[in-house]
């Protein structure tokens, strides 16, 4: 028996942040930079990436858990407490109530740090693209472009520092 092939699945579409941080990557280098800028873009990227991987990590956790299941029953058991049937049923659902909203609140703590990450990496992309317009702007107006550029990859000296933190706060977890 003969077995259709199948083409293999399509690799999943890039991130926006990636290709927007390749087009500015590509204007950057696009003109005649010193070394260290390619390497900066490098680190850039290579920070960005892992950030990103961080944040579907933490994605796939947060659906795994079903943030609203944990809210939900955390809600319910806190109309039950409010009414308790006898006092033995109050102190099982006070530890009912109290373990709950240390799920409630583990569960949140992920999603409030994937978004962190996830407003990092908007950020950091959004000055690699200023960077790409003041290099471009410092060359076709001939002012030194060493003193534009070193002012932005301060800044992205900033994010890729902040990126490694919130990546290595996640990995601590």
């Amino acid at each position: 028996m003969l077995r259709r092939r199948h083409p293999p699945n399509p690799p999943p579409p890039a991130p926006e942040w990636q290709r927007r941080f390749d087009e500015a990557s590509a204007m950057i280098l696009s003109r005649d930079q010193p070394t260290w800028v390619h390497d900066r873009l490098n680190d850039l990227h290579r920070a960005l990436d892992a950030a990103n991987d961080t944040a579907s990590r933490l994605e796939a956790t947060v659906q795994q858990l079903d943030p609203d299941k944990t809210a939900t029953e955390l809600k319910q058991a806190l109309r039950q407490q409010a009414r308790p049937s006898s006092p033995a049923d109050a102190d099982d659902l006070d530890r009912r109530v109290a373990t709950l909203r240390e799920r409630f609140d583990a569960v949140n703590d992920m999603i409030n740090r994937r978004e962190t990450i996830g407003r990092q990496i908007l950020n950091t992309t959004a000055d690699v693209e200023l960077l790409a317009v003041q290099a471009l702007r410092a060359q076709t107006i001939n002012s030194d472009p060493e003193h534009h550029l070193d002012h932005h990859l301060q800044r992205l000296d900033s994010d890729l520092r902040a990126l490694e933190l919130a990546r290595r706060e996640v990995d601590g977890l």
